[in-house]
């Protein structure tokens, strides 16, 4: 027997304590999770204490119905209005997705009804598990669009997944039958291992083990905005229209690049920008590029027009040009394991004259370190590299990666990956920021200088003089 809104109600009333929910209302919807049906949702009057004033449920018994109203209760329960105000969109979302995982892993009470219980959260992230992949074979095939705000949704929705599938899917030992703890459940333990399984090819391991950090973090009260700054670093930004127009210029400007990266709340650290001031020098053995553009390819030189009519020679009158692209970003580790110098720096700008050139290096803890703008626009600093820009560790991988992505491509980054030194979290989430963007081809990663110079098509070995 199906059941009614009554006894749904008395239900959702009586699972959340201390009559929390006696003069809430609760919207129950029978439409199930058709567009523009309700999902589910707890509402909070925040001006008196932050008492709950509604929730909404569906009123079905599906795995997913059940699923649902026992998340919302508990979130009755637990949560309250978080002081913390998400400065951003993607902020907003990952604190949703943060509170859903605290809510996902809280303990299990050992019943009779355990394996049920488990039963239908697992089927749950399974169905969810089973969108993602069915998306992801969309896109591939050019069947659905792939934004930023698709792929962001992809990354939330794996969060909880995954946060689901190790939950519910971890039980007991099977030689501990004591009841002391939770009872070993096969079939669950398969389906939490499958699922894993197909979440990590899915999104790429790197991405996973930074995704496990976020739920360890979100399980914590304490540790919950460290969680959200951790998510939000790992989501792309919608660009600017001022980060557009600049996809289209010929070139980027000096303070364009000295802005500072802010988003990724205190994962960022304290990396400074330094610009070397690269206009005196070019960056190619030839003289200074100048290269002039037209929308059709041709220039006419005014200057011509009577000499040319005058002698019936065109000579001089015409000129073709071929648009060309900027020579994107390359992103250089000069940490100690890296041995950046200016010889080795020269020599790579030689044989990419059109990219803009940066080097970075950290120092200490807290994620302190510096950037340096070496080449820009053509121009390369002329001097030896100063020594105080070069600290030989790492510590500032994520922010310096974080200023790239966020400048024109083609992206190449310089580095052996070993990133270390940071503030906590910053690893992993810079290690999935690099896997992310190599499956999409979207960025080019080479372990050391000389592989790059190679690459570039230098010849002979890169001399580290």
């Amino acid at each position: 027997m199906k059941p009614t809104p009554k006894t749904v109600r008395a239900g959702i009333r009586g699972s959340v304590p201390d009559a929390k929910l006696r003069k809430a209302r609760i919207v129950l919807t029978s439409e199930g999770f058709r567009q523009g049906s309700i999902g589910g949702y707890t509402a909070y009057e925040k001006e008196h204490g932050g008492d709950v004033v509604k929730i909404g449920a569906p009123i079905g018994d599906r795995s997913r119905d059940v699923t649902v109203r026992g998340h919302e209760t508990r979130h009755a329960t637990r949560h309250k209005p978080q002081r913390r105000k998400a400065l951003t969109e993607n902020g907003a979302l990952a604190s949703q997705i943060v509170d859903d995982v605290n809510i996902e892993c809280s303990p299990i009470p050992v019943t009779k009804g355990e394996r049920a219980y488990r039963r239908a959260h697992l089927s749950v992230a399974v169905e969810d598990l089973r969108t993602l992949k069915n998306r992801a074979r969309a896109i591939l095939k050019g069947k659905h669009p792939n934004t930023v705000a698709v792929r962001n949704w992809q990354l939330l929705l794996a969060v909880r997944v995954l946060a689901m599938l190790e939950h519910y899917g971890k039980t007991g030992s099977p030689h501990d039958y004591s009841g002391k703890s939770h009872p070993y459940l096969p079939d669950c333990e398969k389906v939490r291992a499958k699922g894993v399984r197909d979440l990590s090819g899915l999104l790429g391991g790197k991405t996973i083990s930074a995704i496990r950090k976020v739920i360890n973090l979100a399980k914590l009260r304490r540790s919950r905005n460290r969680a959200i700054g951790m998510l939000e670093a790992m989501m792309e930004r919608e660009p600017t229209p001022e980060e557009e127009e600049q996809e289209e210029q010929e070139t980027l400007k000096e303070g364009d690049l000295l802005s500072p990266v802010t988003e990724g709340d205190a994962l960022d650290g304290d990396m400074k920008i330094i610009s070397l001031h690269p206009k005196s020098v070019p960056c190619s053995k030839e003289k200074a590029i100048n290269i002039r553009h037209a929308p059709d390819g041709i220039i006419i030189n005014p200057t011509r027009y009577v000499t040319a009519i005058a002698s019936g020679n065109s000579a001089g009158l015409f000129s073709r040009h071929l648009k060309t692209k900027s020579g994107g970003v390359i992103l250089i580790d000069a940490s100690g394991s890296m041995h950046a110098n200016a010889h080795n720096l020269t020599a790579l700008c030689e044989l990419c004259p059109t990219a803009t050139v940066a080097y970075y290096s950290g120092y200490g803890s807290r994620g302190r370190g510096d950037l340096v703008i070496y080449a820009l626009n053509g121009k390369r600093y002329p001097k030896e590299l100063p020594q105080n820009t070069i600290h030989g560790g790492n510590a500032v991988d994520l922010p310096a990666l974080r200023w790239m992505l966020r400048l024109p491509k083609p992206w190449t980054l310089i580095s052996d990956l070993g990133f270390c030194g940071g503030v906590l979290g910053s690893e992993q989430v810079a290690h999935a920021l690099v896997e992310r963007h190599r499956l999409r081809g979207e960025l080019t990663v080479y372990p050391s200088l000389d592989a790059a110079y190679e690459a570039f098509g230098g010849k002979g070995e890169l001399r580290n003089e």
